[in-house]
């Protein structure tokens, strides 16, 4: 299960990524997925060690990366930053919503999806229909 949510994931992040932009005739080899996996993950896991040394300013563009290729950690992460203007997150709370709740969608830890609730829970009724739950 884990090798199908990390092809998942490759794909996606390839969408993502300025390779997508090529033409029809490019083609990409098992090396180029595999050398993204690894940036993927060596992005998660710098950002994750500067984010638990307070080092923000340089974990925010490594989180960015791992949350844009699906992981749910670094998305929490930036969620948070956003919620606190931490390193290169402007203070902003539809950010910060945004990034908690891509974090809590689907499978995820019960940690970030309580996080994400208890965020929701302090935005006053009135204003909830501007955010997508």
């Amino acid at each position: 299960m884990r090798a199908v949510r990390a092809i998942a994931l490759l794909i996606c992040s390839f969408m993502l990524s300025p390779l997508s932009l090529a033409d029809d005739e490019t083609q990409f080899t098992v090396s180029d997925f595999r050398d993204r996996a690894d940036e993927l993950y060596k992005a998660r896991r710098e950002g994750l060690s500067l984010f638990a040394d307070d080092k923000f300013d340089e974990a925010y563009p490594l989180l960015l990366e791992a949350a844009r290729g699906g992981f749910k950690q670094p998305q929490a992460r930036l969620g948070y930053m956003h919620m606190n203007g931490l390193g290169g997150a402007k203070k902003d709370s539809r950010y910060a919503l945004g990034w908690l709740g891509v974090a809590a969608d689907g499978r995820t830890e019960p940690s970030i999806r309580k996080m994400f609730n208890d965020v929701w829970k302090r935005i006053p009724e009135q204003h909830q229909s501007g955010y997508q739950k």
